[in-house]
């Protein structure tokens, strides 16, 4: 995110301030006759591409000090990023999952690697999730493409996790027996 800022920042501050490279870009495009000249608007549009880039760059630099999590276990449940990267995580309780393991699916001819959570029902989770997808009425496929660890050795911890009694003693709900 930080990269992509960069060049939207240097354009933005050219445009502004020195125009060396929109100049050169504007006589190799345009005939001197036919030359463009620049308007309020483009000064406009430079100011949105300068914040947009500083976001990109602030944003992507939090990222690499403090990453955000995309799965955190708790003692109500799974909490998961399924939104937009500004939404709170969602939180899936543990009476609500079945079973959570690891597969493969194919993107366009691309095996991608999912975190797959087989759920009692859709309840609290989102219907079109920005992370994953369902791929059955009661299974949800999270994308782990980007992930530090595999998907594989995530789901064992989440289920090391949830059978875990919490502290008074009792067992998570997802673990007892029906």
């Amino acid at each position: 995110m930080a990269m992509a800022g960069i060049p939207l920042i240097v354009i933005a501050v050219d445009v502004l301030y020195t125009r060396t490279f929109s100049d050169r870009l504007r006589e190799a495009l345009f005939r001197p006759q036919d030359t463009q000249i620049f308007e309020a608007r483009d000064v406009l549009y430079a100011w949105l591409a300068f914040a947009f880039g500083l976001l990109f760059v602030i944003w992507g630099l939090k990222e690499l000090v403090s990453p955000t999590s995309v799965v955190e276990t708790t003692d109500e449940g799974l909490a998961l990023r399924l939104g937009s990267p500004f939404s709170p995580a969602t939180l899936i309780p543990w009476s609500q999952i079945l079973d959570v393991s690891s597969e493969e699916a194919d993107d366009e001819g691309t095996r991608v690697p999912l975190l797959v959570l087989l759920v009692r029902s859709r309840d609290g989770i989102p219907d079109n999730p920005w992370a994953g997808r369902w791929l059955s009425d009661d299974r949800l496929g999270v994308l782990a493409d980007n992930w530090e660890e595999p998907p594989d050795i995530v789901a064992g911890r989440i289920i090391e996790v949830a059978r875990e009694p919490i502290v008074s003693g009792w067992l998570r709900s997802g673990d007892e027996e029906e």
